[in-house]
């Protein structure tokens, strides 16, 4: 029977660091190749175009830049192929991007502004209650809604999700708690999302109402990602895959598991990242992959039938100030 085959991209946010290719098969994950650019920040995979967003490419200039990439075939080893121009997202600091009905969008996290690739622009306008990190918005995430009608804005500075049309229209806003500081969003089924919050290390469950122009997130449930207060520590990503959903925790350097029921999160369990402060998580092939920034490793933990990862990496692949990762089934 022929082997399940993926091909993984990893962000290694250096100066001229790129994009770094791995092979995973039946035999474990093997190099192939990088390609060289200037700081990815974050990447999403659509129909064999790599979408990357470079955190300050531009000459002259401090915004960012979203690069595109044709991912090749089988006699091209699924080689990245450059597609220019770069198109400027119109602020500083893009950190993560999506795509919704053949289009991209993202945020701009230091100039507080959501964009298209299309030239729109959403600004964002005031501050939170932490004087350091909430001085200004700071929107740090763009997701589609649960019936990939909308887009979901997480906005740390302002402690608010924001609901926008695919013209950028906004629909509605949803206010988390004081403080808490919402990062990344992930959609669990049709009626249902979950936020991570990175200032209280939290995940707050929201039901979604998708009314005709109206649509509205309406917090649930609020559980702890430590089994103490945060102690400086901050919560980064969030994903979801056959009804777990994967958190990771910065400074205590651990992932949290929960477990969805169609209605309530559920914990499961708590180990360590493999490494230091991890940025991103990536369910694929069988392993959870844990991107290590501090540490430049992504630990791949192999999952057991119920979700939850082994306590102890089965690999740890070395990638500088490794961020984010994205996956290709090939075989």
């Amino acid at each position: 029977m022929q082997q399940t085959a993926w091909q993984i991209y990893f962000a290694a946010c250096t100066p001229q660091g790129g994009i770094y290719h791995y092979r995973l098969d039946g035999g474990g994950f093997h190099p192939a190749g990088r390609t060289v650019c200037d700081r990815p920040m974050y990447m999403a995979l659509d129909e064999g175009v790599l979408y990357v967003l470079l955190r300050q490419p531009l000459a002259g200039s401090a915004h960012s830049a979203l690069a595109r990439y044709a991912v090749g075939g089988p006699q091209q080893g699924f080689a990245l192929a450059p597609l220019p121009p770069l198109r400027d997202t119109g602020g500083e600091c893009a950190c993560h991007l999506c795509r919704l009905a053949g289009h991209t969008y993202g945020v701009n996290y230091l100039s507080g502004s959501v964009f298209s690739a299309s030239g729109l622009l959403a600004q964002h306008t005031g501050r939170g209650p932490d004087p350091v990190r909430q001085n200004a918005p700071h929107p740090h995430s763009v997701t589609p809604t649960p019936d990939g009608r909308y887009l979901m804005c997480a906005d740390l500075g302002l402690d608010r999700i924001f609901l926008y049309s695919p013209s950028l229209k906004l629909l509605g806003q949803t206010d988390l708690a004081p403080g808490s500081g919402p990062r990344h969003l992930a959609v669990l089924s049709p009626g249902w999302a979950a936020c991570i919050n990175e200032l209280a290390c939290t995940v707050t469950l929201l039901r979604y109402e998708g009314g005709p122009g109206a649509p509205r997130l309406v917090p649930a449930q609020s559980l702890p990602l430590l089994g103490r207060a945060p102690r400086g520590d901050t919560a980064a990503a969030l994903r979801f895959q056959n009804g777990v959903l994967y958190a990771s925790v910065r400074g205590a350097d651990t992932v949290t598991v929960f477990g969805w029921d169609g209605e309530r999160l559920h914990p499961m369990a708590r180990q360590g990242s493999g490494g230091r402060s991890p940025r991103d998580l990536l369910p694929v092939g069988g392993f959870l992959l844990c991107m290590n920034e501090a540490s430049s490793t992504a630990a791949a933990f192999l999952l057991g039938p119920d979700g939850v990862p082994a306590q102890k990496p089965e690999a740890l692949l070395k990638i500088p100030a490794v961020l984010n990762a994205c996956a290709l089934q090939t075989g």
